[in-house]
């Protein structure tokens, strides 16, 4: 949905006026609710990657509560998975070209392309950053 939109023309006045009529404790469900549509409306299958990274941070933060003497490795092992996401979709083209241009100053057989076609998510870095930064504050106990 891009802001200069219909699409957005409609949902920025309509999540506005939710947000003032709903009771307080509804305002922050109904802005998450809202955050996810707004993003799914570009790629619904990257919405269902952000809120799967999501949970697996938060549950990553749970374990941390409830097992403090885990604590390091399980930091280690939340951040390897954002660190991972994220070079996923931001590096295996490089690494795929980097691996070809090698091969051929070798003389060896290049690998065969890539079969599917990465699409960069929107915002994937700063998802990425911001859930790691959750975890190390759940580690540092500044909840």
């Amino acid at each position: 949905m891009l802001f200069n939109s219909l699409q957005y023309l409609v949902f920025l006045p309509t999540v506005f006026l939710l947000y003032w009529l709903m009771p307080h404790r509804a305002r922050v469900p109904l802005l998450l609710v809202a955050s996810y549509v707004f993003y799914m409306s570009w790629n619904p299958k990257y919405g269902l990657l952000i809120f799967l990274l999501t949970l697996a941070n938060f549950l990553f933060g749970k374990e941390m509560e409830k097992r403090p003497e885990h604590k390091r490795v399980l930091l280690w092992s939340g951040i390897a998975l954002n660190i991972l996401t994220l070079s996923y979709f931001k590096y295996t083209y490089m690494l795929h070209d980097t691996t070809n241009q090698l091969l051929g100053l070798a003389g060896l057989k290049q690998l065969d392309p890539i079969p599917w076609n990465i699409i960069l998510p929107l915002g994937i870095s700063f998802f990425v950053f911001e859930f790691i930064h959750y975890l190390v504050d759940i580690y540092k106990g500044e909840k």
